[in-house]
C-alpha cells in the first residue's frame, strides 16, 4: 500500500498533457482534493513510524536477552563435541580418561566437565516426580550431571553438596534439584528428602539444591529441574566442557586437537565457545531484526519519495500564490513554513495513529517471552522524531526551492 501511495504523485504528473505541463497547468481531476492527499501521507507515515517503533522495540528485546544474567558462567569455556564416532572406542576411552586428568592438572584450566548435556542443549526429557510423604506431584525436566558440571559453569549450590566422583556407589540414587523444583514441591530444606518418579518405586535422595539458571534461551521460563549423577568422565558422553583462564583458550584447544588425533574417529575434532552457543540461540531473532531494519528503511524511503512528489505537486499548484506573496514581501522562511506546516501536521497525526498500533503489536509479541522488556513511551517518541526529521529533510528541499523561485516567472500564466 505504501508503494501505491508513494506512486500516486508520479502517476498524476505522468498523465498531465504536455501542453498543460509547459503552461504550468497540472491541476486536474479530483486528486486536487486536499483530503485525498492527506490520507495518502498519513497512511504512508503511519506504516513507516509503526515499523520504526517495532524495530526499536525488537532491538531492545534482543539486546536485553543477550545481556541478561544467565545464572551460569559462559565466558572462556570451550565446549568440545565428543560425538566423533571413534573407530576404536575402548582405546579412545582409555586415552580420553588420561587426557581429562591431564586437563585437571593444567594450571590454566579452572574446571572440566564431561557430560551428556550442557546449557543451550538440554534434552526435552520430562518426568513427573512426587513427594512420597505428601503426594505432591511436579513435572520436571531431567538431565545428567557429572561431578565437574556445576563447577565448570559456576552454578551455585545453595543447599547440600555437589556430586563427587569418589562417592559413586553412595550417590547412585542421589539427585540435585534447582530452586524452582523445591519451591514447586513446597520444600524449604530439601537435602535428605526423597522423591519418586511415577511408575517407579525407586527412592531418589536429594543431596543438593542449585540456584536457578537459564539452561535454554530467555524466551522460556526456568522449569523445575532434576539432575542425576552422570558418572565418571567417558568418551561416550556428548560434551567436554573446559573452563580456561583468559588468554590460554587457543593454546589449550590446539593442544586438544593434536591429542584427539591419537584417537582415530570418523568425524573431525571441533569445538565452540559457550558464549557463541548462547548467542546462536538468538540467531532467529537477529535475522528477524535485520529484516525489520530493511523493511523499515524501505518503507521510510518510499514514504519520503511520496512526500517529495506530493509537496512538489502542492508547490506547483500554488505557484501563483507563492509569487504574489513574494511580491508582497513574504520571506523565504515564511513561504517554507506555509508549504511545510500542513505536511508536518499530517506526520503528527501519523504518530498518534502509529504509536498505539505499534504498542499493541509488540505488546502481544512480547507476551510470548518469559523475560521481556517493558515497552516505554520514549520508544514511540524516538520513532516519531525520526519520522519528523525525515519529513523535514524531504519537505525542506522542495519548499526552499519553491520559495526562492523568481516571482515574475511564477506569475506568468501562459
Amino acid at each position: 500500500f505504501t508503494i501505491i501511495a508513494a506512486s500516486v504523485p508520479a502517476i498524476k504528473l505522468a498523465t498531465v498533457k504536455i501542453t498543460d505541463a509547459v503552461k504550468g497547468k497540472i491541476v486536474s481531476g479530483n486528486y486536487k482534493s486536499s483530503s485525498v492527499r492527506s490520507v495518502f501521507i498519513v497512511i504512508q507515515f503511519t506504516l513507516a513510524i509503526t515499523l520504526i517503533a517495532v524495530t526499536i522495540i525488537l532491538n531492545r528485546q534482543i539486546s536485553f536477552m543477550k545481556s541478561s544474567a544467565l545464572g551460569f558462567n559462559k565466558d572462556n569455556i570451550a565446549v568440545i563435541n565428543l560425538d566423533l564416532a571413534f573407530k576404536d572406542p575402548k582405546i579412545a576411552n582409555a586415552r580420553f580418561a588420561s587426557l581429562v586428568e591431564e586437563l585437571k592438572n593444567n594450571p590454566h584450566v579452572k574446571a572440566v566437565s564431561v557430560n551428556g548435556e550442557i546449557p543451550t542443549a538440554y534434552w526435552d526429557n520430562y518426568n513427573t516426580f512426587y513427594d512420597p510423604a505428601t503426594g505432591k506431584e511436579v513435572q520436571m525436566r531431567q538431565a545428567p550431571a557429572d561431578a565437574g558440571y556445576l563447577t565448570t559453569y559456576q552454578i551455585p549450590v545453595i543447599q547440600g553438596k555437589n556430586f563427587d566422583d569418589r562417592l559413586t556407589s553412595s550417590q547412585e540414587h542421589g539427585v540435585l534439584l534447582n530452586r524452582t523444583a523445591i519451591n514447586a514441591l513446597g520444600w524449604k530444606d530439601a537435602v535428605g528428602k526423597t522423591l519418586r518418579a511415577k511408575g517407579d518405586n525407586t527412592n531418589y535422595t536429594v543431596i543438593g539444591v542449585t540456584e536457578d539458571f537459564n539452561y535454554r534461551d530467555l524466551q522460556g521460563s526456568i522449569e523445575p529441574l532434576i539432575h542425576w549423577y552422570g558418572g565418571k568422565p567417558s568418551i561416550n558422553k556428548s560434551y567436554l566442557s573446559i573452563s580456561i583462564q583468559p588468554g590460554y583458550v587457543q593454546a589449550i584447544v590446539q593442544h586438544l586437537a593434536q591429542e584427539f588425533k591419537s584417537m582415530p574417529a570418523r568425524r573431525e575434532f571441533s569445538y565452540e565457545m559457550m558464549s557463541d552457543k548462547v548467542d546462536k540461540q538468538y540467531a532467529l531473532f537477529d535475522g528477524l531484526l535485520k529484516i525489520s531494519n530493511y523493511v523499515a528503511l524501505l518503507t521510510v524511503l518510499i514514504a519520503s519519495m511520496g512526500m517529495f512528489g506530493l509537496i512538489a505537486l502542492f508547490a506547483r499548484q500554488r505557484v501563483k500564490e507563492i509569487g504574489i506573496r513574494k511580491v508582497l514581501g513574504a520571506s523565504v522562511a515564511g513561504i517554507v513554513r506555509l508549504l511545510s506546516k500542513e505536511f508536518l501536521m499530517l506526520v503528527g497525526i501519523s504518530i498518534l495513529v502509529a504509536s498505539p498500533a505499534a504498542w499493541y503489536i509488540m505488546n502481544k509479541w512480547l507476551m510470548d517471552f518469559a523475560y521481556r522488556i517493558d515497552v516505554k513511551w520514549w520508544m514511540f517518541a524516538a520513532a516519531g522524531i525520526i519520522a519528523v526529521l525525515i519529513a523535514l529533510a524531504t519537505i525542506s528541499y522542495q519548499a526552499v526551492k519553491a520559495a526562492m523561485a523568481n516571482p515574475v516567472k511564477s506569475l506568468r500564466t501562459e
